[in-house]
C-alpha cells in the first residue's frame, strides 16, 4: 500500500487552486469566500510549518473534545455540575483537564503522529497497487496503532492523577487491548480514505479530526459511566441511611 505519489498535487498547488476557486465573493458568496481564505491560509501554514500547525490543531481539538464530553456527561449530573459552578465560578465543563489535554495534543500527540505517519509514507513511497496498499494498512495497525495507543493511555493516566510508574503501567494494561481493538476497527477505513482521496500532507490532520470524534464519544461514555456509578453509590448510601433511621425509629417505639 502506498501513499499517493506524483499523481497528487503538492500542498502548495492545492491551496493555490483553492484560492482561485474562492477568490470571487460575487460568484461564490461572502461566506464561501471567507471560508476559502481561511482554508487556504491553513494549508499555507501547514505547508510552511507542518509540525507546529498540526500541534496547534491537535491542541484545539483535544480541548474542545474534553469540554464537549464534560458538558454532555455533566447534563446527567446537574447537582454535581451546579455545585462545581458555585465553587469556582466557572462553567463545570471547564475543568483542569482541558489545558492538560490541550498540552498533550500540542507536545505529544501531534508531533508523534506526524513523524509516525511520515515514516509510514516514506516506507511505502513509490509502491503502488492493491497489495502494497493492504500491506501499508497492516503495517500501520501493528506499529502506529499500538504506539499511539500506549502513549495515549500513559498520558491520560498522568492527567487523571497517576504519579508512579506502576500506576501508569496498570492503566496501560487495563486499557491497551480495548483501545487497540477499537482502533483496528476504525483505522483501516480511515487509511483507505486517506490513501485514495487525500494528499499525504493532510493525512495527520484527517486522522486528528477523526480521532476528535472518536475520543469525544469514548470520553463521554467513560464520564457517563462514572456519573452513573456515583449516582448508584449515592442511592445505595441514602437507602442504607433511610433503612437505619427506620430501624432506629421502630426500636424506639417498641421501647
Amino acid at each position: 500500500m502506498s501513499a499517493p505519489t506524483s499523481s497528487i498535487a503538492p500542498i502548495g498547488t492545492t491551496y493555490t487552486s483553492l484560492l482561485k476557486v474562492y477568490s470571487s465573493p460575487s460568484k461564490t458568496g461572502a461566506l464561501k469566500h471567507k471560508l476559502g481564505q481561511a482554508g487556504t491560509g491553513y494549508l499555507r501554514a501547514l505547508d510552511s510549518y507542518p509540525v507546529l500547525t498540526k500541534a496547534y490543531t491537535s491542541a484545539v481539538l483535544n480541548a474542545i473534545s474534553e469540554i464537549t464530553a464534560s458538558y454532555l456527561a455533566g447534563r446527567k449530573d446537574k447537582s454535581a455540575t451546579s455545585a462545581a459552578a458555585k465553587q469556582n465560578g466557572l462553567p463545570p465543563y471547564l475543568t483542569a483537564r482541558v489545558p492538560k489535554m490541550a498540552a498533550f495534543g500540542f507536545f505529544v500527540s501531534a508531533p508523534l503522529s506526524h513523524y509516525l505517519v511520515s515514516w509510514l509514507q516514506k516506507g511505502f513511497k513509490g509502491k503502488v497497487g492493491p497489495f502494497w496498499k493492504l500491506l501499508q494498512i497492516l503495517t500501520s495497525l501493528v506499529t502506529v496503532t499500538p504506539i499511539m495507543s500506549t502513549v495515549l493511555l500513559a498520558s491520560m493516566s498522568v492527567v487523571a492523577g497517576a504519579r508512579s510508574f506502576k500506576q501508569v503501567l496498570a492503566s496501560i494494561k487495563l486499557g491497551f487491548f480495548p483501545v487497540v481493538k477499537s482502533n483496528w476497527l476504525i483505522s483501516p477505513i480511515a487509511m483507505f480514505i486517506a490513501q485514495n482521496y487525500l494528499p499525504p500532507q493532510l493525512w495527520t490532520i484527517f486522522f486528528s479530526i477523526l480521532a476528535f470524534f472518536v475520543s469525544t464519544y469514548n470520553n463521554y461514555i467513560v464520564k457517563s459511566r462514572a456519573i452513573d456509578g456515583r449516582n448508584k453509590a449515592a442511592k445505595k448510601s441514602d437507602s442504607q441511611v433511610t433503612l437505619k433511621k427506620e430501624e432506629t425509629e421502630e426500636s424506639n417505639k417498641n421501647e
